[in-house]
Parts: C-alpha cells; structure tokens; sequence
C-alpha cells in the first residue's frame, strides 16, 4: 500500500492510496477538476472510489465532476446535498461506523470532530492486509484504535503558543483563531493522541496533513514527530497556508 500527499492545506486537499496492484482510492477532491486531473496525470483507470470526508470546498470541491466522469463517490449527506449529488447514480451515502468493501479495499469510515459532518478512514488493502489511518479537519479523536497500522495520515494543524502569540500582536483575527481551536488538530494533542490511542508498532509512514502555513514549524514539526516516535515522518511540499 502506498499513501500520496497531492495537496494538504486549506487551499485543497488531495490524497491517494494506491494497492501493490496499482488498483486506488482517491481521499478528498478539493481543488478544481484540471488541477485533480493533473495531479493523478490524467488517469482514472484503477480508482475504485473518491471519499470525500466532508463538504467543506477544499475538500469536496470537485465531487460533481468526480461522479459525472464515472467515479463512484462515497460521502456523507452533507457533502453529496451541497453539490446537488444526493441522487446522482453514482454516489453513495456513508456515515462513521459504516463498513465499505470494495474490489481492492476495506473502508471502515468513523466519525470526526469538525465544525460540519466530517469522518476519518480505516483502509485495508485486502490481499497484504496493510492498513492505515486517515483524519483530518478535527479538534480531537476520541477513537481508540486496537490494531497496527502501517501508514498513519492525520492532521496536525497549528501550534497553540506559535498561535496565541499571533493573537497577542494583532497577526492574527481573535475569531479566526478560535476556530482553529475548535475544529482543527493541534500539534501536542495530536502527538499525545498517537502516543496514547493508536498502535504504532508496525508503522512505517507517518503523513502529517493539514499544516498551516502560518501557525506551525513545518521542518521543527517533522524533526520532533520523528525522534519521538522513529518513524520517518512526511510532509506535504504543497503547503498552501490556513
């Protein structure tokens, strides 16, 4: 199993996760559909599904476009509602606990903690039963997941004392701050989590999505996640700021 970065940011996010046999899914489509087509160099053979994990635009911006090209698209009511794809042939309607098999993958989609319906992903792929975890766009998890995971994706958006100094010298809007803090994973508590919550025993790959261009130390960040837990850590080159 490969897991790719494309795009990590709020200016569009997207991800692919691709099996030994070059069969994919596709996590978000948050930018146009020719940035989308570019990036996956114009190729849709072997997607087996775009998950889009909630209708924020710089998630789901090309939903529509996704399913008009004969994908299919598993998201949430939400998203599929604000692109007018409730009952387009090709979407199908998730929510967290649901368990989606495809030819390639399992998906067990989980609930998240966003200021809008948002969900995380457990993705298997089923002959080499490698597995890995994805989440973004959350103030915090509270899932605890038992097995190991070979590839970890999660969000890791802001440093609180890199964040609070900005309020203090009028950088940064109070409001917009606040919302950071109320929907978006914070530097400590996203180590904390994997230190607690998430079995990393077998971890090869640690993706961390998200980062703000602005209230984070991308290459700090990166250095401090692989001495504490040895695993080489990734970020994506695209980092189009918060």
């Amino acid at each position: 199993m490969k897991f790719k970065q494309h795009y990590s940011g709020s200016s569009g996010n997207l991800y692919t996760v691709t099996a030994a046999n070059g069969q994919r899914v596709i996590i978000d489509v948050g930018l146009t559909w020719k940035k989308v087509l570019k990036a996956l160099d114009y190729d849709l053979s072997g997607i087996q599904g775009v998950f889009p994990d909630h209708a924020h635009l710089d998630h789901s911006k090309s939903t529509f476009d996704a399913l008009e090209s004969g994908l299919d698209v598993y998201a949430n009511e939400s998203t599929l509602v604000k692109h007018e794809a409730l009952n387009h042939y090709n979407a199908h309607l998730i929510k967290g606990g649901d368990k989606i098999e495809l030819d390639d993958f399992k998906v067990l989609c989980f609930d998240v903690n966003h200021d809008v319906p948002c969900v995380g992903f457990v993705i298997q792929e089923i002959v080499t039963k490698e597995t890995m975890l994805f989440a973004t766009d959350t103030a915090f998890l509270k899932q605890k997941f038992e097995i190991p995971f070979d590839i970890v994706a999660i969000e890791c958006s802001y440093e609180k004392d890199w964040l609070q100094k900005r309020v203090d010298s009028g950088d940064i809007h109070e409001a917009v701050a606040k919302r950071l803090l109320m929907s978006h994973f914070e530097k400590s508590n996203c180590m904390k989590y994997l230190k607690e919550k998430v079995d990393l025993s077998r971890c090869r790959e640690l993706h961390l999505l998200h980062l703000s261009g602005d209230n984070i130390d991308h290459e700090r960040t990166r250095r401090e996640f692989e001495e504490e837990f040895f695993i080489e850590t990734i970020i994506c080159d695209d980092r189009p700021g918060l």
